[in-house]
């Protein structure tokens, strides 16, 4: 038995200690997938207990991805909590400019799971300088404490109801807040997720953790979306059809009545809802279709007046100036079972149109649209991938020349070490192992500035200074410059120090990336028990123990993405 309050799982595996304890996923590299309680044993072994009580033991040569979350009531996580809740997601509102302001498209999204890069969030939004606001409740499954996660690029904050505020307003490169709070089962809470994006990448992202739910994305399930604004609260349930945005005007603005209608079938002789005029107004519908075929698809769009159609980034039909009935049709090619978001838009200036949406699948004829080919939720779209190179804008943290981050507060530095605050884990790193130290976040209009053939300081006004770092000491760089000589400057000036490059591979024999609960990165030769702790070994760190609670993700390098 290993030392340590030890103690005996049924089948005789002997585990190191409580505090080895997580719940979490483990993915194999022959594609097998486990969740539930999560142990190192044994060294350098993994034994995952989930629901029902099964276990299984994977060598870590055998893991491809491995997740751990420390949770208080642990053999919850075996038992498992059902989610009972028929959510459909949250209300997106997307605004084109920051502060929720301008011009902004309304719809569902089944869960906040977005990894933009530097593309749009949606049709018709900037790549940058916009802001977005979900709104809705959140149903509680279980009674218990829960962990929530907002991952936010450049700033957001998310509020549950008066239990919990997480967030922040002022970072430019993200972030991941959590917090704790105890839920009652059953009960709603009032949800509003906010993110804004100044320039650059742009990522939204909420997960949770609590009673029997290992780390993962809070699910539609639980989430029920509401519009909510001084003048009106309403309810959207139903998930086939398409979310209708009715605007009480010709141009997509104001306030805005909600509700999912199951096809696109009208002719409006009177107004298309309480409180419109039978004239001058607007509506959006927005969602995603599925079809059963694969292959081309006719679409067949029947107005009296202006209409566009979109399908994904496409637009198929742009009809604005239309003024007389007319039938106006296109063609795509769709995948079976796949998801395709479906935007449509209509105006009326006098009374009396029509707006109907038909299809024509391969081989069949043509008919509208079916409810149940129609979905008012969005599925997020695949993450994109950051662009590859040199990327002087990092977050905080001393960064070694195998890509290692270690995102403690620098106290000290010379030409030998690199010093931490007493009590961090790790207290020091070798100078010679360090690529760069980023004191504030870099914004991209100076990024370009600190290249990886450049030796010296970028300063808070857009400066480089070219030089050697000669010290770090009481809040002051000293840096040997090549055209000023040896000079000061206070750290409030500094953006960050480069002293190597920082390469983007990993180092030669590195078999795993290592993520820590507070933002570090190592690249990892081995990861393995040692008493009540784990011990690291990054070949451009060296050796560290840390609490088992401080690991958060372990990933094989190497291994092509799924």
């Amino acid at each position: 038995m290993m030392r340590g309050a030890g103690f005996i799982l049924a089948g005789g595996v002997a585990l190191a200690s409580a505090l080895l304890l997580s719940a979490g996923t483990v993915r194999t590299l022959d594609g097998k997938n486990f969740s539930g309680n999560v142990r190192f044993v044994e060294g350098d072994q993994l034994l995952i207990r989930g629901a029902k009580g099964q276990q299984v033991k994977v060598p870590l040569a055998q893991v491809r991805f491995a997740s751990f979350e420390p949770v208080a009531e642990t053999n919850l996580i075996e038992q498992g909590t059902p989610l009972n809740g028929n959510g459909t997601g949250l209300l997106g509102s997307y605004f084109s400019r920051p502060g929720y302001k301008g011009p902004v498209i309304y719809r569902i999204d089944e869960t906040i799971d977005f990894q933009w890069g530097l593309g749009r969030p949606i049709v018709e939004l900037n790549r940058d300088y916009f802001s977005i606001r979900w709104t809705g409740e959140f149903e509680c499954p279980a009674t218990g404490e829960y962990t929530f996660y907002l991952d936010a690029n450049d700033g957001g904050q998310l509020v549950l109801g008066d239990a919990l505020k997480l967030g922040e307003w002022e970072g430019q490169l993200g972030f991941v807040a959590k917090g704790k709070v105890q839920l009652t089962a059953g009960k709603r809470y009032p949800v509003r997720l906010d993110v804004y994006d100044n320039y650059g990448e742009a990522t939204a992202r909420w997960w949770w953790s609590g009673p029997g739910i290992p780390k993962s994305l809070v699910p539609r399930s639980q989430l029920h979306p509401q519009l909510i604004t001084p003048e009106i609260t309403q309810a959207l349930p139903g998930q086939s059809g398409l979310l209708g945005c009715y605007y009480r005007n010709r141009f997509f603005f104001g306030d805005v009545l909600l509700r999912v209608d199951p096809q696109i079938l009208f002719h409006w002789a009177k107004e298309p809802a309480p409180g419109f005029g039978a004239e001058n107004f607007s509506v959006r519908w927005m969602g995603q279709v599925q079809s059963s075929l694969t292959g081309e698809h006719k679409f067949h769009l029947v107005a009296d007046e202006g209409v566009r159609l979109w399908l994904g980034e496409q637009l198929l039909v742009d009809q604005m100036r239309n003024q007389m009935r007319a039938e106006f049709t296109t063609a795509a090619t769709l995948a079976k079972d796949r998801r395709y978001d479906l935007r449509v838009e209509a105006i009326v200036r006098q009374g009396g149109a029509a707006c109907q949406l038909h299809w024509t699948e391969p081989g069949r004829a043509k008919k509208l649209i079916p409810p149940q080919n129609l979905s008012a939720s969005f599925t997020p779209p695949p993450s994109v991938k950051s662009p590859t190179g040199d990327a002087a804008a990092q977050a905080v943290g001393v960064y070694t020349w195998g890509g290692s981050r270690i995102a403690l507060p620098v106290v000290a530095a010379d030409d030998t070490s690199v010093r931490f605050a007493a009590g961090q884990m790790p207290a020091r790193v070798s100078t010679v192992n360090v690529g760069r130290i980023v004191f504030q976040p870099v914004s991209e209009q100076f990024a370009d500035k600190a290249k990886a053939d450049r030796r010296g300081a970028l300063l808070k006004n857009g400066d480089f200074v070219e030089g050697k770092l000669i010290s770090i000491a009481e809040g002051t760089l000293t840096l040997d410059s090549t055209l000023f000589g040896q000079r000061e400057y206070g750290l409030l000036e500094v953006l960050l120090v480069q002293l190597a490059k920082v390469n983007e591979k990993p180092p030669v024999g590195a078999l795993f990336l290592a993520r820590l609960e507070d933002g570090s990165v190592f690249h990892l030769r081995q990861c393995r028990v040692a008493g009540e702790r784990l011990e690291l070994e990054d070949p451009t760190v060296g050796t560290l123990t840390i609490e088992p609670g401080k690991l958060t993700e372990l990933k094989r390098l190497g291994v092509p993405e799924e």
